[in-house]
């Protein structure tokens, strides 16, 4: 071994004592100066070694084996940049182990603790999936296809698109529709639900795709439109009415609805209208019947919807006059006893009865 290889293999030996809290590798850039510093002897401070030097001799075959070896042991990085890919790819199948994707926000930086390992502490993951999507195309085939094999996500719009739509199929099979409430989130760890959509603000999500409604991708559209999506809000909830309309009629016959009537939680009434407030939305219908479109008129007219009904006003009318007849009975009921009590009184002060005269019911007896 040569004395050059020799001071190579100490200055490498006590660069894995002072690495080793920090990496399970030793790492060193192309040129190294040896600190004038402990550790390190004064026979080696201030010297300049020749890293890339080695590492050519390496990637040459030039390198003797009992040196090859001997690094190896040491955990000798031979390929820097190599290295760091290396690393890069750990992290993403540690992160997609952990979250069970590798959608990983920009600001993503890896914990110093386990079970990541610690060459990957205070990564920024993050930035560095960015950087890789951004150089998709001066990728290696095998780098790419490393990458793939991870289901590495090269448009992270793309595949927040496909969590929303497993999230939509998922929710439609569990209720039958996909008239998501606003606020409604995909519960946590709930195994009915795929682990990629736990959190999901789902109602938002839906909201932001009608926003977004008329700048989709054709294709985009296309999967919603399968789904059932509804586009219009304001015209499901007109339809969820009308359905509601059509069964309490079949239920009471007539559309008579009292305005505190909530729909119950029960069959035949459907899951997605139970608790509307169906007296409450007759009676904002019959208010807001001069700014209705005809057509909602007409079909509100179809089903025998009652515009205004004379009848019930009687109705009420009557029970109205009968309670202010009542309170008036009430009334004058009152004042005739505080009269009676008032007489009473005044008899008992002006004839007396003895003592002997106030009898028990079983003295009478």
């Amino acid at each position: 071994m040569s004395s050059s290889h020799a001071m190579f293999l100490e200055v490498v030996r006590i660069a894995r004592d002072i690495q080793a809290h920090t990496s399970d590798y030793t790492n060193f850039p192309a040129r190294f100066t040896v600190p004038s510093m402990a550790p390190w002897p004064s026979s080696l401070q201030g010297k300049t070694i020749h890293v890339a030097k080695v590492r050519k001799q390496y990637k040459d075959g030039t390198l003797p084996q009992d040196v090859v070896d001997t690094l190896d042991n040491l955990g000798f990085v031979w390929d820097a940049k190599q290295h760091n890919w290396d690393l890069r790819v750990a992290a993403l199948k540690t992160y997609k182990e952990i979250h069970g994707s590798l959608l990983v926000p920009y600001e993503y930086t890896v914990p110093s603790e386990a079970p990541w390992a610690k060459d990957l502490w205070g990564c920024k993951l993050g930035v560095a999936v960015t950087n890789i999507r951004s150089r998709m195309e001066v990728l290696t085939p095998d780098r790419k296809a490393s990458l793939d094999a991870l289901e590495f996500v090269w448009d992270s719009h793309e595949l927040t698109f496909d969590i929303k739509v497993l999230a939509l199929e998922t929710y439609k099979n569990l209720h039958g529709h996909i008239h998501v409430p606003f606020e409604f989130k995909v519960p946590d760890n709930d195994p009915a639900w795929p682990s990629r959509c736990w959190k999901l603000k789902l109602g938002r999500a839906v909201h932001d795709l009608r926003c977004r409604g008329d700048n989709l991708l054709p294709g985009r559209r296309k999967v919603l439109d399968s789904l059932g999506f509804v586009w219009d809000s304001h015209e499901l909830n007109w339809d969820m009415k009308l359905h509601a309309l059509r069964i309490f009629k079949k239920e009471f016959g007539s559309l008579l609805i009292p305005q505190d009537f909530v729909v119950p939680s029960v069959a035949p009434w459907p899951e997605r209208i139970w608790k509307m407030k169906l007296g409450q939305a007759v009676t904002n219908m019959r208010f807001r019947v001069d700014t209705m479109s005809r057509e909602r008129q007409a079909q509100l007219e179809e089903m025998g919807f009652i515009w205004d009904y004379p009848e019930l006003r009687l109705e009420a009318k009557v029970l109205l006059d009968i309670k202010f007849d009542l309170q008036s009975i009430k009334k004058e009921v009152q004042e005739r006893f505080m009269t009676m009590e008032n007489t009473n009184a005044d008899v008992d002060k002006k004839f007396p009865l003895p003592d002997d005269a106030i009898k028990t019911d079983n003295e009478l007896s």
